[in-house]
């Protein structure tokens, strides 16, 4: 995996991936070498913390906001409840 991410990384300027895992040493040392900031989330406001983050995301893009508003709560509901403090 540690390749595909630093090819996107190299090519694709507008591309923007939120990666979550558990503190494990292999994953954070792999992190390191693309240049990501790591960011310590307490798991039990991960789920509320991914869901305001969709639907933050979901309001700011233009072709997701113009999206019926019982869609994107659909969307940000299914993320957040599915992420599994992940």
């Amino acid at each position: 995996m540690e390749a595909w991410l630093i090819d996107i990384s190299q090519k694709a300027t507008n591309v923007k991936l939120f990666i979550t895992s558990r503190q494990t040493p292999s994953i954070e040392t792999s992190m390191a070498s693309l240049g990501v900031t790591p960011l310590s989330v307490s798991m039990s406001l991960t789920n509320y913390d991914i869901g305001r983050y969709v639907e933050l995301e979901l309001k700011r893009h233009p072709s997701l906001a113009q999206l019926e508003l019982k869609l994107k709560t659909r969307i940000k509901n299914t993320l957040e409840r599915n992420a599994d403090g992940m």
